[in-house]
């Protein structure tokens, strides 16, 4: 039987402070709101064949998560590489392709402001292209 003070030394959390740190991150990767998500959410399901929202919504937080944490936006192949190597569980050799849909997204979303004026479905798919050839 575990005691309370394993408990805390695994890092229990209530549900409150579990609740408050989902809003935390929430607000963090999506500052304009529900909004914000459900325009994500759609982007995704459009340009993801194969798209499962659990799946993909995981990707692309973790490109966002690396992506917005990088000072210099330009993208280089060694930048790529390891966004792939952080998805290598999930993104299947198969889906490698979707990755370049994710970043490109990810640049569209980190430059949008309160307005949502991202880019169409067209323009993400040719910036993905654009990205395939670094």
């Amino acid at each position: 039987m575990v005691g309370f003070d394993t408990m805390f030394k695994l890092g229990y959390k209530s549900e409150e402070q579990r609740k408050k740190e989902a809003e935390a991150y929430n607000a963090k990767q999506f500052p304009y709101g529900e909004k914000q998500r459900e325009k994500l959410l759609s982007f995704l399901k459009e340009l993801l064949p194969r798209f499962d929202e659990e799946i993909s919504v995981y990707q692309y937080l973790v490109c966002k998560d690396m992506t917005g944490s990088w000072k210099d936006q330009n993208y280089d192949r060694k930048k790529i590489d390891q966004i792939a190597d952080s998805l290598k569980f999930t993104l299947k050799k198969k889906n490698r392709d979707d990755l370049y849909l994710y970043l490109a997204l990810c640049e569209a979303d980190l430059s949008i402001d309160e307005k949502l004026d991202y880019p169409d479905i067209e323009a993400l798919k040719e910036r993905a292209e654009e990205l395939k050839k670094i």
